[in-house]
């Protein structure tokens, strides 16, 4: 991989899948956007993860649990993709301990800046 693509490590399946829910979330992808060249080839560097912080996967974290299983399901059902994707952004917020009003903000400028 070059500087369009990131490779990471992962122990289990759970984790692996914890980290795609949090990268997929509308909290990561307003900072993602914010933080790298919107179309650029930064987008996918592996800088966006070292300046992006996603807590480490803990197997005893009900949260981060649940964010795995909710990233298996995504990629399972995808008729329930809308209300899955919402879950993780309330599940993905409440790990970064943003409020109610502060997701609701940043989806609103997700959409503008899509």
């Amino acid at each position: 991989p070059q500087e369009t693509i990131s490779l990471v490590a992962f122990n289990n399946e759970d984790e692996a899948y914890y980290l795609c829910a949090m990268v997929n979330s509308s909290s990561f992808q307003y900072a993602a956007i914010s933080y790298s060249q919107a179309g650029g080839k930064s987008m996918g560097s592996p800088h966006v993860l070292e300046n992006i912080r996603i807590p480490t996967f803990d197997p005893k974290n009900k949260f981060h649990i649940h964010l795995a299983e909710l990233s298996i399901k995504a990629h399972q059902d995808r008729a329930k993709l809308k209300d899955i994707e919402e879950e993780i952004d309330q599940i993905s917020a409440q790990i970064w301990r943003l409020t109610k009003e502060e997701l609701k903000e940043i989806k609103l400028c997700l959409k503008e800046l899509r």
